[in-house]
Order: C-alpha cells, then structure tokens, then sequence
C-alpha cells in the first residue's frame, strides 16, 4: 500500500465515527453524502439508510438549540475547524455526549462538513460522580462545622 493510498483509507481505517455533509449553496442544511464503518457502529445506521438526510440526524433534539449556539458563531466567523460538545441520538432512540470535531472546506457547489464524534459518555459519567463526591464532602464539612462549634459552645457553658 503506497502513503496515498493510506491517506485515502484512513477515514474508514479509524476508529472514530466520521461523516461528511455537503450543503449545496442553495440549500440551508448539509446532507449526508459519506460515513465511515465506525459512525454506522456508533449511531446504528448504515450507510444506505443516511446518505442524502440531513447532518444533523444524529443531533438531540433537545440539544440542538445549545449545539447550534457553540457552532454557529464559529462558523459565521470564518473559522474551519471547529469543536463542540453535544448529545446525540443513535437510531435506537439511546442518546449520548459526543465531542465533535469539525471542518469545513469550500467546494464547487458549495461546502463540505467533516464531522468526527468521539462517545463521551464514560467522562461525563465520571464528572458527575466527581461533583457529586464535591457536594458530599461540602456537606459532610458544613456537618462537621457545626458539629465542632456546638462542642466548643457546649464546653464554653460547662467549663
């Protein structure tokens, strides 16, 4: 295999999940043109069953307008690589937090979007068993604070 034929595979030969969304420039959303076989692992589509919807199928809806509101600007800044942290929704209906990394490139009849999805799920898990170990622990202080000012008033009235 020649270092261009290996660059040519490597979306299909990662492990992460990847489409690519054309959006014409007479249209106002991007439509699925490619996914590799990690995206159909991860969301439970096949390829057939996405190629021409809308990109943002995978979007919670729930989550769109927060979605929308950290892309937006970066793309209304000319930016072309962009980051976003969402949920998604896989074609059973389960949802998950994604990392999404973005690019857009100019093409003929418009703009391509690459979207590489990392599943986030485990560390958001482990944040919020983090926070909530935080707010234990504040609350075991808070506790033990008032514990110890009422020995202190105790023995203040009986020494």
């Amino acid at each position: 295999m020649t270092l261009s034929e290996f660059l040519a595979s490597f979306a299909e030969l990662t492990g992460d999940a990847i489409t690519v969304g054309l959006r014409k420039s007479d249209e106002e959303e991007a439509r699925i043109v490619w996914v590799n076989k990690a995206f159909s692992e991860l969301f439970g589509y096949a390829y057939e069953e996405v190629e021409g919807q809308f990109v943002d199928i995978t979007n919670d809806p729930d989550d769109r307008e927060n979605f929308l509101n950290q892309v937006n600007p970066q793309i209304a800044a000319g930016h072309s690589q962009l980051h976003a942290e969402t949920r998604c929704v896989r074609k059973d209906g389960s949802r998950f937090y994604a990392s999404i990394s973005m690019f857009v490139r100019p093409a003929a009849e418009g703009r391509y979007f690459v979207a590489i999805f990392r599943d986030m799920t485990a560390l958001k898990t482990r944040e919020a068993w983090a926070e909530a170990a935080l707010k234990e622990r504040d609350i075991a202080l808070d506790s033990s604070r008032t514990t110890h000012d009422r020995l202190l008033t105790g023995w203040a009235v009986c020494g």
